[in-house]
């Protein structure tokens, strides 16, 4: 008998075809764990102490805005309601304040005015919103009008009456909002348009373009949504008219109703915003031109819709969401999709346990970290009979926002909040894509006032894992091997041989963003201002890593040498 020794290479091509359907399969599937958020921190610092229970005048905190760049820092920014003693009574009087976070939102810096001037001044300044360019830029929106108290009503509509239309404003800070520039105004005619301009919304592709959008608000049959551009942060484009608002959503219950803007940073923009049915415009060209706008049909029955806002993961998904009544006592939450960059919109869905008997669901707001979780955040008030229960509820997706799961508590130490405040109208979300969020809203659970009437701005927030769970990363610096990778064998004749000489912090193409905050934006980190090249191949590597390792051990078992007799 004669013995040979002989390596066999066994090529199963049933276990590549597994691996590979396994792995776009695996790309519809989060690869970062899904959010959990701890009890919230307080944003205000001065929430114990800004009331004054003798006089019972109370400064109130809400409607914030949050946005981070990526590095850790965060800057929240909302209004703030003083009140203040006058010849003919006491009125209320709206600012601008913003704090810094330089720890993903456990901690946060003294509140700042971003105009500073008395609060006596009657300026109402209302709706802020706020983007960052990644590089050291803040920008911060808000509209703002003079009044003047003209009655002693106790109707606001008859008390107080403005002296001039609403104009939007916008002031830059470079020391993450500790100082902010004068403000200015965004349209060159403030003052003489006749229109109001409110509720504005701002948004950037972090390499220099700028939009702000908002309502430009006349007549019942003279409201249109409007943007404007800047690739400066300083000066502005003329408004250019996206499309008609039904004017009597304006200012419905107080609740934000607003143009909502969003980018994937690569050139595509959408705005939407409520008419009859919902409607969305695009720009495929950095909000240089628009599309007419698309409609999609509400569904809820009495048309009535409110707030909401619009999401994407850059890669090509987007996600709106809002309010609408599905009967006179309840409202629910509804979803529309596109994966064309707004094309076409998916029939509108409402989520399923958003509605009940008695419940009001409120202001529902949207995000996702890119990489396969997308959350809803959201209040809701539902009658007892003790009163209204008011909670901040959470929703998750992990199928693009196809499917929901049944809105849960945020947090389950803020159960109850006191009876006679208000839920904040517009809450704010961000997400660094790389595993932390910050949900901030306004409360009613104060410290200095028992009947609950001054709210204040909490945040809630999510840390990430330095090691999710199928993100390989062999220097544990926070980003992906695969990334590395492209840095590494970008030049052979370079210095960079290793991961541990991929420096996070480091700018290698030069282009005013980090290495980790490419990693985050999925930008090309060896091509300035160029996308991720084959973003899609690197995502579908990056999500069946597990799936890799398994094969390379299949395939290294099966080329073993075999003893064949």
């Amino acid at each position: 008998m004669k013995t040979v020794l002989r390596a066999t290479t066994v090529w199963q091509k049933s276990v590549f075809g597994i691996f590979i359907t396994f792995a776009v399969a695996m790309h519809t599937a989060a690869i970062l764990p899904a959010p959990e958020f701890g009890p919230p921190t307080l944003v205000n610092n001065d929430g114990l102490t800004d009331g004054d229970p003798i006089s019972l005048l109370f400064e109130s905190d809400d409607r914030p805005a949050v946005a981070t760049d990526g590095q850790g820092n965060w800057v929240t920014v909302w209004r703030k309601r003083d009140h203040w003693s006058s010849g003919m009574g006491n009125y209320p009087d709206y600012d601008i304040l913003s704090a810094h976070s330089s720890d993903n939102g456990h901690t946060w810096s003294d509140p700042v005015k971003v105009i500073p001037i008395p609060s006596s001044d009657f300026v109402w300044e209302d709706h802020p919103s706020i983007a960052t360019d990644g590089k050291g830029v803040w920008i911060v929106v808000w509209d703002s009008n003079q009044y003047e108290q003209s009655s002693f009503s106790e109707d606001v509509a008859s008390k107080y009456r403005p002296t001039g239309d609403s104009e939007v404003m916008f002031a830059k800070s470079t020391d993450f909002g500790a100082t902010w520039s004068t403000a200015s105004t965004i349209i060159t005619n403030a003052g003489t348009d006749d229109q109001d301009d409110i509720e504005p919304s701002i948004r950037t592709n972090r390499r220099g373009v700028w939009e702000v959008a908002w309502i430009e608000a006349g007549s019942l049959d003279n409201t249109f949504a409007v943007c404007a551009r800047s690739t400066d942060g300083n000066t502005w484009s003329e408004p250019v008219t996206l499309g008609e608002m039904r004017g009597q959503d304006y200012g419905i219950s107080g609740r934000a109703q607003g143009v909502w803007l969003e980018t994937d940073e690569q050139g595509n923009w959408i705005a939407a915003w409520h008419h009859t049915e919902m409607r969305a415009v695009r720009s495929n060209d950095n909000g240089q031109t628009w599309s007419t706008p698309v409609e999609i049909p509400l569904r809820q029955r009495t048309g009535l819709s409110y707030g909401g806002n619009l999401a994407t993961d850059k890669a090509g998904h987007w996600v709106l969401v809002w309010e609408g009544e599905v009967s006179w006592s309840n409202e629910s939450f509804f979803v529309s999709r596109s994966e064309d960059n707004g094309a076409t919109w998916s029939d509108p869905e409402a989520i399923a346990g958003s509605t009940g008997e008695n419940l009001r669901a409120k202001t529902p707001v949207v995000a996702t970290d890119g990489w396969g979780n997308w959350c809803l955040f959201s209040g809701a008030e539902q009658a007892t009979l003790s009163g209204l229960r008011r909670v901040q509820s959470i929703s998750y997706s992990t199928d693009n926002g196809a499917t929901w799961t049944e809105p849960g508590q945020l947090h389950p130490d803020l159960g109850l909040i006191n009876i006679g405040g208000i839920t904040s109208y517009s809450p704010g979300i961000a997400t660094d894509r790389v595993g932390n969020w910050v949900f901030v809203t306004a409360t009613n659970i104060t410290f200095d006032t028992p009947d609950g009437s001054e709210n204040d701005i909490i945040a809630y927030i999510a840390e990430a894992s330095l090691s999710p769970s199928g993100w390989p990363d062999s220097d544990g610096d926070n980003f992906s091997d695969y990334f590395e990778l492209l840095i590494i064998d970008h030049d052979p004749f370079d210095t960079i041989s290793g991961f541990e000489e991929v420096s996070p912090d480091d700018d290698f193409d030069g282009d005013g963003m980090t290495n980790l905050q490419e990693f985050t934006y999925r930008t090309s980190p060896t091509s300035p201002d160029a996308p991720l090249p084959a973003s899609r191949a690197l995502y579908l590597l990056l999500t069946a890593f597990p799936v890799a390792v398994l094969g390379v051990y299949i395939l290294r078992s099966s080329r073993r040498p075999r003893i064949s007799l």
